[in-house]
């Protein structure tokens, strides 16, 4: 008969069978919850019903008082709303308003400025014709002197040979 081997010996430490088993946590200690009036602390005191009452009646007088303030705050904004809701569009057209007057006034100057701009060229014309009047009678005077001075002087000539 042939020998089973040996099982082996191992030293590696046992895997557990599930995840769940691999996770399992202790189970953690109660938590307590302290709040303000927490009677394990030495220098503050639980408050008994009859202060809480009473506490709840002074907020109550103290918002029986405010509300009506409140009320009429709320009264007093809605008013301001409605006045003002339509400034934006009473400052547009003021605006528009004046934007259509200065174009005007501008459209009355810039014709202003063109009538006298036409008035000057005229004028500007006016004065080159004259120039080239006077020059032209300038040249016309001068011949007349030069000639006149031609024949006066062949007169004298003549005068003088005769």
């Amino acid at each position: 008969m042939a020998k089973k081997p040996a099982a082996k010996k191992t030293t590696a430490k046992k895997k557990p069978a599930t995840k769940k088993a691999a996770t399992k946590k202790k189970p953690a200690a109660k938590k307590t919850k302290k709040n303000s009036y927490d009677s394990t602390d030495a220098n503050t005191e639980r408050p008994n019903i009859a202060e809480k009452v009473r506490f709840w009646e002074e907020q109550d007088k103290i918002n029986q008082a405010l509300i009506p303030r409140v009320k009429e705050l709320h009264e007093s904004v809605t008013d301001l709303h409605k006045r003002t809701a339509n400034i934006s569009s009473q400052i547009a057209e003021a605006e528009a308003r004046v934007l259509q007057k200065v174009q005007e006034q501008n459209e009355q100057r810039f014709k202003q400025v063109q009538s006298q701009i036409q008035k000057i060229q005229g004028q500007n014309k006016q004065a080159k014709r004259q120039a080239s009047q006077e020059q032209d009678n300038g040249g016309c005077v001068s011949l007349i002197a030069l000639v006149l001075s031609v024949l006066a002087l062949g007169f004298s000539i003549y005068q003088w040979f005769a």
